[in-house]
This record gives C-alpha cells, sequence and structure tokens, in this order.
C-alpha cells in the first residue's frame, strides 16, 4: 500500500508542474471567444500566447507530453480566432 501511495505521489510531483503550464482556465476560453475586450480579454492573449510559446518550444521535452499534443490544435483554433478580429474592434476601446 506504502508503494502505491509513493509511486501515486511521485507521479503527482513530476506531472503537477506540467499540468500547471497547460490549463487554460474554461472561463478565459469564453472571454476570448465571446467577451468584451477588456483587462481580462488582454489577461487571457497573455496567457494564450504564453501557452502558445511553452509548447512550441521543447525546452522541457513537451514534444514527449502527449497532453500537448492534444491541446496544440485547440490553442491554434482559439489563436486563429482571437487574430480574425476586426482592427477596429481591438483599437476601438484603446482609442475611446
Amino acid at each position: 500500500m506504502s508503494t502505491k501511495l509513493e509511486n501515486r505521489q511521485n507521479v503527482e510531483k513530476l506531472l503537477g508542474p506540467v499540468v500547471e503550464q497547460i490549463t487554460f482556465a474554461p472561463v478565459l476560453v469564453r472571454k476570448l471567444n465571446e467577451g468584451s475586450i477588456d483587462g481580462h480579454y488582454t489577461k487571457g492573449l497573455e496567457e494564450l500566447d504564453s501557452r502558445l510559446k511553452l509548447i512550441a518550444s521543447d525546452s522541457q521535452g513537451t514534444k514527449n507530453v502527449r497532453a500537448f499534443g492534444d491541446l496544440k490544435p485547440v490553442l491554434d483554433l482559439l489563436s486563429d480566432r482571437v487574430s480574425s478580429l476586426p482592427p477596429h474592434c481591438l483599437l476601438g476601446p484603446v482609442l475611446m
């Protein structure tokens, strides 16, 4: 029993940082897709950018982590959605 617990704790110790790096709150995804452009929107953009950079770089062996491969297409779709917004949607709140 203690061996199983030790193994579970070791796996949590190894996977914990990776899971923290790739998780993206559903609220932020919804905000990027449907919300108005404000502080939360820019925070979401920054998080999206950092996740995409992390997945693109192989500094921590991310190519071997299957979750990164599963998440990349979803993040790419979200990135495409955000970058397809008309410029006046993005600059309007800044200019006002």
